[in-house]
């Protein structure tokens, strides 16, 4: 953990919602309409629990699922029912009758855990699940129970036989296939449209954002599975699949902010059907800009520092972002990050100068900024400063020039720098008096602040 100046706000980490149930590996597909259990159906699981909790992207979607075990297509179709643990060769998953002695119902209530696992099979080790994640309510854990102590049905599992081939249902080819690519037609055979509203155009990372599918006509007896894709999956999680109840029009699912990026795209399908939409996680933040300690600026001043803020309840991890400055690119002038960021605090990045002329800040990430961050100037064209994502591979990929915050300040007003998300920057101040900071009061708001604040973390 590199060093804050405020101490962490909480202690919730930002990891991935990993619900490794500690598993085996496994394909499968659902074995189309679930059988009722006590009046607790596994469809209402998948739908309420694990799709929403377990199935995304980069925890146990369909691509390179977590610990092997792939529930995107929900509880029967990761084929739970006398399954073998990964971690515990000799536990079973799940037991028909017998909660006590499935392992699913001991990961979720974090009971009756051994210290280490008797195999290598998972990296995250045998913990409570959702790993980094808030823990099942007392009422869900009740309704897994319930469901197993019922038996459990999952049809062509419970009694031993082979699942359906893929694709298929019990009944046949009515209605769409597990994996949410078959059928394009609703109820009467005709065309599905989709639509897919958010709430909000941004969520924060840690938080979760409920999304509505609406589909047109009304879903057939058979029901719908609509699959949900992300762009970037590391900062977006969504359900691998969404499931729609027979004769519904509409379903709602959350997606949640994993770490702070520009834009990421969410594309819910049915078949050839796509619809799209674009969102953008936020959370860190640049938050004070001090550009030097003389009046008259001079090459080679090691007094500048950038103050970085997360005002979000999950951890944020740097190493994924780098600073940016100057006046006709972010490439001038670059500072790469790295560490882990508690949530609500803040990191100094700068120096190697530490003394009363620029604040005599906490230096967090050593850097001395070559060359110098440009001036605020109005007889200058604007200089700015930015937040930027890591390219893959750390190659010079023009998206990472899109900043994930940025400020841009001095000039006449004109600049050919980018704002926050790739919108037009605005001018934050049109001066900056010498030896000032460029402080931000909230996150709209920068002001000429005569006295430099480093170790004031805000909160916005």
């Amino acid at each position: 953990m590199i060093p804050a100046t405020t101490k962490a706000a909480g202690t919730r980490t930002g990891a991935a919602l990993l619900m490794t149930l500690a598993l085996m590996a496994c394909e499968g597909k659902v074995s189309g309409p679930q059988v009722s259990t006590s009046g607790i159906t596994t469809a209402e699981l998948d739908r309420d629990i694990f799709l929403p909790s377990c199935a995304f992207g980069a925890c146990h979607g369909s691509q390179k699922p977590a610990a092997m075990l792939d529930l995107s297509h929900g509880l029967c179709g990761a084929k739970m029912i006398h399954g073998a643990s990964c971690l515990f060769p000799g536990k079973r998953l799940v037991v028909p009758g017998n909660p006590e002695q499935s392992f699913l119902i001991d990961k979720l209530t974090g009971l009756n855990l051994a210290p280490h696992a008797e195999t290598d099979c998972s990296t995250t080790g045998n913990v409570r699940m959702p790993l980094g994640g808030t823990v099942l309510s007392a009422d869900d854990i009740q309704r897994v129970t319930t469901w197993i102590k019922a038996g459990a049905n999952c049809p062509g599992q419970n009694a031993g036989d082979a699942m359906p081939p893929s694709g298929q249902t019990d009944g046949g080819t009515d209605g769409a296939t597990g994996d949410g690519g078959g059928s394009t037609t609703g109820d009467g055979g005709q065309p599905v449209q989709l639509s897919l509203e958010s709430p909000a155009p941004r969520l924060r990372a840690g938080e979760r954002l409920p999304l509505t599918l609406t589909i047109s006509p009304i879903v057939g007896p058979a029901g719908l599975s609509v699959v949900l894709e992300t762009d970037n999956p590391s900062a977006l999680g969504a359900p691998a699949v969404v499931f729609v109840s027979p004769g519904a029009s509409h379903a709602t699912f959350e997606v949640q902010g994993k770490r702070p990026t520009a834009s990421v795209k969410l594309t819910a399908s049915v078949g050839t059907m796509r619809v799209d939409t674009a969102l953008v996680v936020d959370g860190l933040f640049i938050a004070e800009v001090f550009y030097g300690d003389a009046p008259v600026p001079s090459p080679g001043d090691h007094s500048q520092w950038v103050k970085l803020v997360n005002v979000t309840e999950a951890a944020i991890d740097l190493g994924d972002y780098k600073i940016g400055a100057g006046r006709t690119s972010y490439r001038d002038t670059t500072a790469p990050l790295s560490g882990v960021l508690a949530p609500g605090t803040c990191v100094i990045v700068g120096g190697p100068e530490s003394s009363l002329g620029n604040g005599a800040p906490q230096l967090g990430l050593l850097h001395d900024f070559d060359p110098d961050l440009p001036r605020v100037d109005a007889h200058q064209p604007a200089v700015g400063v930015a937040l930027l994502a890591v390219a893959a591979g750390g190659s010079a990929n023009p998206t990472d020039l899109v900043p994930i915050d940025a400020v841009v300040a001095g000039g006449d007003g004109t600049t050919v720098l980018l704002g926050a998300g790739g919108l037009p920057a605005a001018r934050a101040v049109t001066t900056l008096t010498g030896g000032h900071t460029l402080g931000r009061r909230d996150a709209t708001t920068w002001i000429d602040q005569a006295r430099p604040t480093p170790t004031d973390c805000p909160r916005w």
